[in-house]
Formats: C-alpha cells, sequence, structure tokens
C-alpha cells in the first residue's frame, strides 16, 4: 500500500492528503447539518499511518538485500516485514474508514441538496 508513489515521488509525501482534506471539505457542500467542514483526526491517523507503512516497507526491502545474510539479518528483516505488514493492515482498515466516512458526507450532503432544491411544488419520490 504504501510502495505506491505518485508520478514525482516528492509530491506523493503530501498531495494525496491534499486530495482527501478537499473532498472532505466538499462532501459537506451547503450542508451546515454535516458539521465541521475541516478534515479531523481520522484523516490525520489515516496518513500518518500510510507514510509509516511506507516508511517500514521500505526498511525491510533494505534489510532483505544482502545476497548471503547472516541468521540475524535474517531475523531482522522477518521482524522488520512483520512490523511492515502490521503497519499495512491497520493502514488499509484506516482507509476504508476514511473513505466510509467520506461518502457517508456526500450522501447527507446529496440527500440535503435534493431537499433543499425540492420545494411545495415538486412531486414527491416514490421508491
Amino acid at each position: 500500500m504504501g510502495d505506491r508513489q505518485w508520478f514525482v515521488p516528492i509530491l506523493g509525501l503530501w498531495r494525496p492528503k491534499q486530495v482527501i482534506n478537499d473532498i472532505w471539505r466538499a462532501s459537506a457542500g451547503r450542508d451546515a447539518r454535516l458539521g465541521e467542514r475541516e478534515p479531523g483526526a481520522l484523516l490525520l491517523v489515516w496518513w500518518i499511518g500510510f507514510l509509516l507503512s511506507g516508511l517500514l516497507t521500505r526498511f525491510a526491502a533494505a534489510s532483505r538485500s544482502d545476497p548471503e545474510p547472516t541468521l540475524d539479518e535474517l531475523r531482522d528483516g522477518t521482524i522488520a516485514s512483520l512490523a511492515s505488514d502490521g503497519v499495512d493492515v491497520v493502514a488499509a482498515i484506516l482507509a476504508i474508514l476514511v473513505v466510509r466516512a467520506t461518502t457517508r458526507r456526500m450522501e447527507a450532503g446529496a440527500a440535503g441538496a435534493r431537499d433543499s432544491v425540492a420545494g411545495p411544488w415538486s412531486t414527491p419520490q416514490t421508491t
């Protein structure tokens, strides 16, 4: 998860977080019921997990680069890989939570927009 890079690698350190922040802010639309327009702690924790995942993945890969490793190097590489995989799982769960929270905001914002457009002259929708 963390080893994917944007076309400009250094941009991958902050641009994805800017994109999700913009999506979060826009997802509320004009609906004041959705509360804060600024991204919350969930987005920050997800982003830190995403970056940490990438760093640990690179560290784990580097620890396995010796063509004839010693037992200690194999142990350290295995521990680094396990830590990397554990952080990957946490970052993936956080990413799912971010997507679900953002989707709920978008759906609520869309429902609010429909309600504000519908007036006494509109016919009720039946489903």
